[in-house]
């Protein structure tokens, strides 16, 4: 049999309420050349029922059960099985508005030169789009827009990618960061992504996802690494010297949050990492922001370590005059 011409593969774990809304948005699109991968992730509900039906009806659709891996064991599994050109991720309480497949596909297929085309994406309770209709082209500039987060979006759900990108990666195994750490990778190989304008993908924020609740300590020490992994890369950039300074404030602030909500915590080796890539004084000159001129050269001047033990104690204090007054 022919090969589809795309592979939508959908991580499936105890989402029975939302999990026919997602798949009926997925097999109702106008687009019908695709494979439907669904991953029962070890689901303890319904959930594994609900796939095996939709799988009698509709020969598109392969299910597999396995035994829970994570959101990225079970993307891997799909990987491994998708037969299509091209390649997408849906979660399994997200849908998908109707036509966004065939109208990004007929993009896709005007220009075999792009490795991956990215889609606006909202809010269930939020009709605001934004959209754009750009061009990224080579390592740097794909790079240079994917870490900003501004236009190139960190989420791996809104976007199609051809299958050649993914044929020697594969995403990290235990982290909760996971489309945070393939950034890096990726920006490595895709040498051309469209920003289009067509169609949305709606995302659902619901308590008890992983996107949702308060950040435990290996929470934060996951995003803490992925957005370090993106910092360094950074680093291979000269025309980014000016963004070392706001790149190195996001990863810091990161530690100096982790280390109020637990402050018990050791982040010794984390302090450690991040003191070799301290921005250097030459790179400070280059700030056109007062305020974080001068919060980055006392960080520099005292220390990582000193800096937070200071700027804890002095938030502790703040609060305590606060609440006795």
């Amino acid at each position: 049999m022919k090969n589809p011409l795309l592979s939508i593969i959908v991580p499936v774990y105890n989402v029975e309420p939302y999990l026919v809304d997602c798949l009926e948005s997925i097999i109702n699109q106008s687009f019908e050349d695709f494979e439907l991968i669904l991953i029962d992730d070890g689901s303890t509900d319904y959930s594994g029922h609900i796939i095996d039906n939709y799988a009698i009806k509709d020969k598109r659709i392969v299910v597999i059960h396995q035994k829970n891996q994570g959101l990225s064991g079970a993307r891997n599994a799909g990987l491994d099985l998708a037969k299509g050109e091209y390649i997408t991720f849906v979660d399994s309480d997200d849908k998908i508005q109707e036509d966004t497949y065939k109208k990004n596909m007929e993009v896709l297929l005007k220009d075999f030169n792009i490795d991956a085309l990215q889609f606006p994406t909202s809010g269930f309770f939020d009709n605001t789009k934004i959209v754009y209709n750009k061009i990224f082209v080579g390592e740097s500039d794909v790079f240079t827009n994917w870490w900003e987060g501004n236009i190139l979006n960190f989420s791996m759900c809104n976007k199609i990618f051809h299958n050649k990108i993914f044929s020697n990666i594969r995403y990290p195994i235990g982290h909760v960061f996971e489309d945070y750490f393939l950034v890096v990778e990726l920006s490595n190989i895709i040498k051309k992504i469209y920003i289009s304008n067509k169609g949305c993908y709606f995302y659902r924020v619901r308590e008890g996802s992983i996107s949702s609740g308060v950040y435990s300590l290996n929470k934060n020490l996951d995003l803490f690494t992925a957005q370090f992994n993106i910092y360094k890369k950074l680093y291979s950039y000269e025309h980014l010297r000016p963004s070392r300074l706001r790149a190195f404030s996001r990863v810091y602030r990161r530690l100096l949050t982790t280390k109020l909500a637990y402050p018990d915590s050791n982040l010794t080796i984390s302090l450690r990492e991040l003191k070799q890539y301290i921005p250097l004084f030459s790179d400070i000159k280059l700030s056109k922001d007062r305020n974080e001129y001068i919060w980055i050269l006392c960080v520099k001047t005292l220390g990582l370590s000193t800096f937070m033990y200071l700027f804890c104690f002095y938030l502790k204090t703040k609060n305590k005059l606060f609440k006795s007054g």
